[in-house]
């Protein structure tokens, strides 16, 4: 028997041709869809290990928040302390200044001086009185002028008075008071020096 290739040679090729290259297409599909899986499964590796870690912050932060308002529960009482601390000094401070204050205005008053009243408002004094002349009244404004207590003093009045048979002088003394000084009067006098007005 005789067999007769009844097909071109050239379209055998070319069918050959057409299977390699379906062959070939399809290994080219079937390795990017195994990439593609393989990509799949990586990124969703990775998001299940960036969830977890995510977890681990929040659950961080909510233990860091706590913290956080314990700190600041304890900064508003440690506040609320020194406003209180702050408070007791300055009535530790009022409740010495004011010794102190009368104790510089006996060391400043003179003999030949009487005072006749002494006046505070607002942290400003009056101090009314008489004196023999004036140059006595000049020597108080000197020494009331040298203490810690008094600053800004100032001879506000002088006029003559008469009390009974003598002549004196009356006299009115503006000056602010510092009841602040006690701090400084006691380091001054802890080292030995003289306090400053």
């Amino acid at each position: 028997m005789i067999r007769i290739n009844l097909l071109p040679v050239k379209q055998a090729a070319q069918a050959e041709r057409q299977r390699q290259e379906i062959t070939r297409a399809g290994l080219a599909f079937a390795l990017l869809l195994v990439l593609g899986v393989a990509l799949r499964v990586q990124l969703g590796r990775e998001i299940a290990v960036t969830e977890s870690r995510i977890g681990q912050i929040e659950e961080a932060l909510k233990a860091l928040d706590s913290q956080v308002r314990d700190v600041n529960e304890l900064d508003a009482k440690k506040k609320a302390l020194d406003s209180k601390l702050k408070v007791i000094s300055d009535l530790g401070r009022k409740r010495v200044g004011p010794v102190g204050v009368m104790n510089d205005l006996a060391k400043a008053t003179p003999d030949r001086v009487w005072l006749t009243d002494v006046s505070e408002a607002g942290g400003g004094a009056t101090i009314t009185g008489q004196a023999v002349d004036n140059q006595i009244v000049a020597e108080f404004l000197r020494n009331l002028s040298g203490s810690p207590y008094f600053t800004n003093v100032d001879l506000v009045e002088t006029t003559q008075d008469q009390v009974g048979d003598i002549k004196l002088r009356k006299f009115i003394v503006k000056a602010q008071i510092n009841y602040a000084a006690t701090a400084s009067v006691k380091k001054a006098e802890a080292s030995g020096e003289k306090p400053q007005a």
